[in-house]
């Protein structure tokens, strides 16, 4: 499949001038690709009218490095698509130059609106449409800026052709008929969505159930980042790859980060010794230095989250003395078992040294439901929703006290009055794009409130009866 990168020094040398906030494509083969690469160029300085690939810009704005990024992105989907035999059976590999307009058009955008575009179908054979509004339409707008481009710089010639209809709906036949003879037997017939987990579908676990689950997952690494997560509401990918402790020298995996979004323009590949600092970029994901224990204020630092937006953390007390206590015992045993000398940066680390992945959080925790029996299954994003939930329900309470409230009593619109201003800072901490998407957990707060309630008047009733 093809990939997406960013140029390093070995990239810059041979061709220069290169831009290293430029994304560039690597086609499955890893040939660069002149045309869609040079089109990135043009695209991400702003020297290409998105409206008229063909006009003249005379004032160009350089795109964001976020934005750079998804087109970098939007354009190596399309590209893979192309490689990919089995999306267009009867066609084959589909190079550059013999692209036309309806493989856009009519066979990319059908297998992304019928769900066989997905991670979602290569992970599980299941059947998962893509949004139309937010994910497909872009893609298709991209491709076809770029290729309209291309066809006009000489690199598809032919790329209005199109064939009759006939020949078209056939195409798209071959490649359905082609993907659901992939999928699991249990699957075919059926659309199915995944969404992600509330937890226990929308029960909100007890303080004394969560006490328990923290104590079933192991001491050491994966419980400092069971409750780091529990108490912040990080997302794992950011507590594995960005978190790092001050007083080591650290060379950021650009590769890796770049593709999970995640990526500073101040970054770079080079060594650097690390000390928190929350107004200098590169000092992102640096945790405080043991300094914050003489300050009144709150400790905090700067992650930067899904889609590159640096967000502040304002971090717990307690934690951060967890942490300490972590680094200078698990965590400096660990490191004494590493075969080389390198002493990584990253907060959790394995058993070998190595900094810890998120797949092997993920093992600790589902090993933590089965100690315990859980009767719904903890996962590092149910953790975040419990956080979220947990965090809105105390300032409630603390806002309702000030009203002389009690806490049982509080109506629906009492709920939702006290939970909006903190609702604002919720979504902050935890990177929505918009409160609205925070809002999910005022829904699940006023049922943890008041389903009880009414359950508990109508058993009253029912006990009456003989």
């Amino acid at each position: 499949m093809a990939e997406v990168h960013l140029p390093l020094r070995k990239h810059i040398a041979p061709r220069r001038p290169v831009d290293p906030n430029i994304p560039f494509i690597l086609s499955g083969e890893g040939d660069y690709l002149d045309g869609p690469n040079e089109y990135l160029q043009e695209r991400c300085t702003g020297r290409l009218d998105p409206s008229d690939v063909t006009a003249h810009v005379l004032d160009p704005v350089r795109l964001s490095f976020a934005s750079s990024m998804r087109c970098g992105y939007f354009l190596c989907d399309f590209q893979t698509f192309c490689e990919t035999p089995s999306a267009h059976p009867d066609i084959g590999v589909i190079r550059l130059p013999d692209v036309r307009e309806w493989h856009i058009l009519d066979l990319y955008s059908d297998a992304m609106h019928r769900g066989l575009w997905s991670d979602a179908f290569y992970q599980k054979g299941t059947v998962q449409s893509l949004d139309p509004i937010g994910t497909i339409n872009p893609r298709i707008k991209e491709n076809m800026r770029c290729f309209l481009w291309l066809a006009a710089k000489g690199y598809a010639p032919d790329f209005h052709v199109r064939p009759q209809f006939e020949a078209i709906f056939a195409s798209i036949k071959a490649s359905h008929e082609e993907f659901i003879s992939k999928m699991p037997m249990k699957e075919r017939g059926a659309t199915k969505r995944n969404k992600r987990r509330s937890p226990g579908g929308g029960v909100i676990p007890s303080p004394q159930f969560m006490i328990d689950w923290l104590n079933a997952v192991p001491k050491g690494t994966d419980r400092v980042g069971a409750i780091g997560i529990h108490e912040h509401g990080w997302r794992r990918a950011e507590l594995c790859h960005q978190i790092l402790l001050p007083g080591y020298e650290h060379t950021r995996d650009r590769e890796a980060l770049v593709k999970l979004n995640m990526w500073h323009p101040r970054w770079n590949d080079q060594s650097l010794m690390l000390k928190h600092n929350l107004r200098d970029d590169r000092m992102i994901g640096v945790l405080p230095d043991r300094e914050w224990r003489d300050s009144e204020d709150i400790p905090k630092f700067r992650i930067i989250g899904k889609g590159n937006k640096i967000r502040l953390i304002h971090l717990k007390r307690g934690w951060l003395k967890r942490v300490e206590k972590y680094a200078d015992t698990d965590r400096l045993n660990r490191i004494a078992r590493r075969k080389d000398c390198n002493r990584p940066a990253n907060l959790l680390i394995d058993r070998d040294g190595k900094p810890l992945t998120p797949g092997a959080l993920y093992k600790a925790f589902v090993r933590a439901n089965g100690k315990i029996n859980a009767p719904f299954e903890i996962t590092p994003h149910v953790l975040r929703h419990i956080f979220a939930c947990r965090f809105l329900q105390v300032a409630i309470e603390v806002e309702a006290r000030r009203a002389g409230l009690e806490i049982d009593d509080l109506t629906r619109r009492q709920i939702e009055d006290y939970a909006e201003l903190p609702l604002e800072s919720l979504a902050l901490e935890l990177g929505h794009a918009s409160v609205d998407t925070t809002r999910i957990y005022i829904e699940m707060l006023i049922t943890s409130w008041l389903a009880p309630r009414y359950h508990n008047a109508w058993n009253s009733v029912l006990d009456a009866v003989e």
